[in-house]
C-alpha cells in the first residue's frame, strides 16, 4: 500500500514537472521568432473596478471595461499607449446618495521588463497621464478632471495574432483643482485583457 502511496504521488509530480514543461516552454521556438511586443496592437479589457483609498468610502466595487491602441517607438522596450474605459459605480448603502460614472482616457507609455531568457512571456510597466470624465448623479456634476495612472501587465502570445494578458491599473483622479473639493478619486482596475496583433 506504501508503495502504491509513493508510486501515485510519483506520478502527481511528473505530471506537475510535464505541465510547468508546457507552460513555460509550449511555442517556445515561435517566441524567439516573433516579439509580440514590437507589433503594433489594439485590445479589449474586462474586469473588476475597485474604489481604493476615501473612494472606498463612498462607492461600492463594480464591473466595468476599455479599450486601448498601441504603437510601437524607436526603443524596442518601449511603446506608446492610448486607453480608455468605462466605469460605472453604485452607491455604498450608508451614503445612499450618489452613483458615480468615470471614462478615463489617457496616454501611457509601456515598458517591457527585460528578461535574462527567451520565453513567450512578456512583463511591462506602464505611466501615463490624461483626462478623466466624471459624472456624479443625482447632484447633476459633469466635468473634466486631469488624471494619472501607473500600472502592471504580463501577456503571452496564443496565436500569431493573439495575446492574452492580466492587468493592474491604479488611477488617480484628481479633483482638488475645484475650489471646495476634499478629496480625489483612487480606482484601481485589475482585469482579463485580450491583445490583437496588427
Amino acid at each position: 500500500m506504501q508503495k502504491l502511496l509513493k508510486y501515485t504521488q510519483f506520478n502527481k509530480l511528473i505530471i506537475l514537472m510535464a505541465g510547468l514543461f508546457v507552460l513555460f516552454f509550449y511555442n517556445y521556438t515561435d517566441a524567439r521568432q516573433i516579439d509580440y511586443f514590437n507589433k503594433p496592437q489594439v485590445g479589449l479589457w474586462f474586469g473588476v473596478l475597485t474604489p481604493v483609498y476615501t473612494t472606498y468610502d463612498q462607492v461600492q466595487t463594480s464591473l466595468g471595461g476599455g479599450g486601448f491602441v498601441r504603437v510601437n517607438s524607436p526603443l524596442s522596450n518601449v511603446k506608446f499607449g492610448l486607453d480608455s474605459s468605462y466605469q460605472y459605480y453604485d452607491p455604498k448603502p450608508i451614503e445612499g446618495v450618489n452613483t458615480l460614472t468615470l471614462v478615463p482616457v489617457y496616454g501611457n507609455l509601456l515598458y517591457r521588463i527585460p528578461m535574462p531568457w527567451k520565453l513567450p512571456f512578456v512583463f511591462q510597466i506602464k505611466a501615463g497621464a490624461g483626462g478623466c470624465w466624471v459624472k456624479i448623479r443625482p447632484d447633476r456634476v459633469n466635468q473634466w478632471d486631469p488624471m494619472a495612472m501607473a500600472g502592471f501587465e504580463f501577456s503571452f502570445g496564443a496565436g500569431r495574432r493573439i495575446n492574452i494578458g492580466f492587468r493592474i491599473d491604479y488611477l488617480l483622479i484628481y479633483e482638488q483643482h475645484i475650489k471646495g473639493a476634499e478629496r480625489n478619486g483612487h480606482v484601481i482596475n485589475t482585469g482579463l485583457t485580450l491583445y490583437f496583433n496588427i
